[in-house]
């Protein structure tokens, strides 16, 4: 039997550093032609993927969708084949985290899959999570995989790898309170997603590298950074979806093979752009405990 194709894809949180990705790849396939309805939260939001190729010639459509846990601001599912569910929010300066960074995290996810299962033409739902779900830091010596949960996290420690682990358990509850959805459910752990930003907007990651080149880090450490490509991270969305019929259900990390340290960044900075002077050269003991 020939694998299903699925063309009418929902993208959730369009304007994010990998959901913009995904959206370029499916507009600029040149084997099928994906026909994609992105969720922002403003229209202004929106305005920053409306000038990506392709995306005025019919095959994108965006929805503002202000309220991530509304579950009726998804009926547009009706009708669509898969949903790619990357709307979360990223901040960390908020005073209230379980309100604004959990819940709309945990409350989002629960909208998409409910809105997912009351569609019924919806086969595949891809939720993107991070690493941050997996580990609640840099784990020395250890491998990490799939069966790994962040349990150390908490809403007053990491909250945003708290909300990321939180929506992710939410997610499979859902499926095993729910055996008469019609979809599967596929959870992608993007390791550190960096990469050329396609909107003004940079995630915490490629901030991350910003800050060692200008100075914010006043030493450098030997931690081990599981960097990855945003585009490769935007092409296992779409090679997840393209072979879904063969896919189980499951979690999927989605890294290179080696890590790179803070030392190695820092060294490439200061040798391939010799005007930022301020790139740390003082090294300490990776032991922060």
């Amino acid at each position: 039997m020939a694998p299903q194709e699925l063309n009418r894809i929902a993208v959730t949180g369009g304007n994010g550093f990998i959901a913009s990705h995904i959206i370029l790849q499916l507009l600029e396939c040149e084997s099928r032609e994906y026909r994609v309805t992105t969720t922002v939260r403003t229209q202004a939001k929106g305005a920053a993927i409306c000038d990506l190729p392709h995306a005025s010639a019919g095959r994108l459509s965006i929805v503002e969708v202000p309220n991530l846990a509304d579950s009726e601001a998804y009926s547009f599912f009706a009708g669509l084949d898969a949903v790619l569910h990357l709307a979360s929010p990223v901040t960390l300066a908020t005073a209230n985290p379980q309100t604004d960074i959990v819940d709309p995290a945990v409350n989002g996810t629960l909208a998409v899959l409910r809105a997912a299962k009351q569609a019924r033409t919806v086969k595949v739902v891809i939720v993107t999570s991070c690493l941050g779900a997996v580990a609640d830091g840099p784990l020395f010596g250890e491998t990490i995989d799939e069966t790994m949960w962040n349990y150390k996290s908490t809403v007053k420690r990491q909250p945003l790898f708290y909300s990321k682990a939180c929506a992710e358990k939410a997610a499979w509850q859902f499926m095993d309170d729910n055996k008469d959805a019609t979809f599967k459910l596929i959870t992608l752990i993007p390791a550190m997603t960096i990469g050329p930003s396609l909107t003004k907007s940079v995630n915490l990651s490629v901030r991350l590298i910003q800050e060692v080149a200008n100075g914010s880090f006043p030493f450098r450490v030997g931690l081990p950074w599981p960097f990855v490509d945003v585009r490769d991270v935007a092409a296992v969305h779409i090679a997840m979806l393209e072979n879904s019929d063969s896919v189980e259900s499951g979690r999927f990390l989605v890294a290179n093979e080696h890590t790179t340290s803070m030392v190695e960044v820092s060294n490439w900075i200061s040798k391939t752009h010799l005007e930022l002077t301020k790139v740390p050269v003082k090294s300490i003991s990776r032991n922060l405990a």
